[in-house]
């Protein structure tokens, strides 16, 4: 039952209910910029190898070797979390109440409406939108720029629903096209990560070039709420994904819905069939859209998450991360992120067209947590496991040749 999800929080004292500030903080980053080589150390030793191995094992993961290139991985993805942990600037005392209130409100209304028993009625099926679609450059490619209003928004009433709603430019969508002037054509919408949502970036990720002259697809790439241009000016306070939960949830409930719209407006250009990849985050937001769309031709989450609250606790530097205030507090978001979360949809497209690809040794996104869970969820379909990491997928071998083989095996392109 959802209830048992959500545990009380006994507000007695707010006093030390905060984030580590002033010499705390500053120790706490300098370490961080440390832990990425002991944490690699670490890895290799072999009580880490045996824990892991049984973990592994339960979850159907072939162990990846403990070669200097799979370390190198690990400790860039520490790294990288140790970069975050810099840049971003730690919630406040009275943000962390916030979230709490917000969260607890937020637990009634949904249960109240019924959400939370059926996560699909969260949802809206969003119409084909009235696009405009400009010419653009990415890079020096010729592309186009399709722009139309976002047709999602929170309910009435819910928390944090004005603060969202505020975030300017969020609420015009973008998407670049790259597309053949003949048809019908087969279409790929290529799904960005955190950070991203750049064209001149997320063309590389996805490879859009190659993929629209080699295999003749048309590629769209959206890009998600607050990134890229729809990121709002510094100082609003506005990040996606986030540990202010209801901003979390709005987000990944706005990306599925703005996600579906490009599909809606894809299937009014006569498209040969429609795939759907994404990486990371995208991975989330592409395992979210796959339960809330009709069949797609193909599907493929690339290293994805399924349970943002278990990342941001696995994340988390030790001194939050045994707050027992803290655990609470992730406690909350799991039972309101119960609306937003991938495994509680079933996909209508089929096994044979479900792809996953991810990494043995990703220190961001657990592969037990999530990958694995996904792939359970998604009834075993093929899956690829690299030697690397959440970051080191960018340079690992083999990911291109199953993603081409994923387009082939699927039929979204001639083999």
């Amino acid at each position: 039952m959802v209830e048992a999800q959500i545990p009380p929080i006994d507000v007695v004292s707010d006093a030390d209910w905060a984030f580590p500030d002033g010499p705390h903080a500053l120790l706490m980053k300098a370490r961080s910029f440390v832990m990425p080589f002991w944490t690699a150390a670490l890895y290799a030793s072999p009580w880490a190898v045996g824990r892991r191995r049984a973990r592994f094992q339960d979850a159907g993961i072939p162990m990846p070797p403990t070669s200097f290139s799979v370390l190198a991985g690990v400790a860039t993805d520490e790294l990288a979390k140790a970069i975050f942990t810099v840049a971003r600037r730690a919630p406040t005392s009275d943000e962390l109440l916030r979230f709490e209130r917000e969260a607890e409100a937020a637990i009634t209304r949904f249960e109240r409406e019924g959400w939370l028993d059926d996560p699909r009625s969260y949802h809206h099926d969003p119409p084909a939108p009235a696009a405009l679609l400009e010419p653009a450059r990415v890079d020096i490619a010729r592309a186009e720029c399709l722009r139309f209003q976002s047709a999602w928004a929170p309910h009435d009433g819910e928390p944090g629903a004005e603060r969202w709603q505020s975030f300017q430019p969020n609420e015009v969508v973008r998407a670049y096209v790259l597309r053949h002037p003949d048809g019908p054509r087969p279409w790929l919408v290529c799904v960005h990560a955190t950070e991203m949502g750049r064209p001149e970036v997320d063309r590389r990720l996805f490879r859009a070039q190659y993929l629209h002259r080699y295999f003749g697809l048309n590629v769209v790439m959206p890009v998600l709420p607050l990134h890229g241009a729809r990121r709002p000016a510094r100082g609003s306070g506005a990040f996606f994904p986030t540990l202010d939960i209801l901003d979390n949830v709005h987000g990944l409930a706005q990306a599925a819905s703005d996600v579906r719209s490009v599909i809606a407006w894809v299937r009014e250009q006569a498209p040969r069939g429609i795939g759907l990849i994404g990486v990371s985050l995208g991975g989330y937001v592409t395992a979210l859209v796959a339960g809330l769309e009709t069949a797609l031709d193909c599907v493929i989450a690339g290293l994805p998450v399924v349970d943002f609250p278990h990342v941001f606790k696995r994340n988390a530097p030790p001194e939050v991360r045994t707050n027992p205030r803290y655990h609470d507090l992730v406690e909350l978001s799991g039972a309101v992120h119960h609306v937003v979360a991938p495994l509680q949809f079933s996909p209508a497209t089929d096994v044979d067209r479900r792809f996953v690809f991810a990494g043995q040794a990703d220190r961001l996104v657990d592969p037990v947590r999530h990958a694995a869970a996904l792939w359970e969820h998604w009834e075993r379909p093929e899956i690829h496991w690299f030697a690397g990491g959440h970051v080191g997928h960018l340079v690992a071998r083999g990911i291109s040749g199953f993603v081409d083989g994923a387009l082939e095996r699927s039929g979204l392109v001639a083999a």
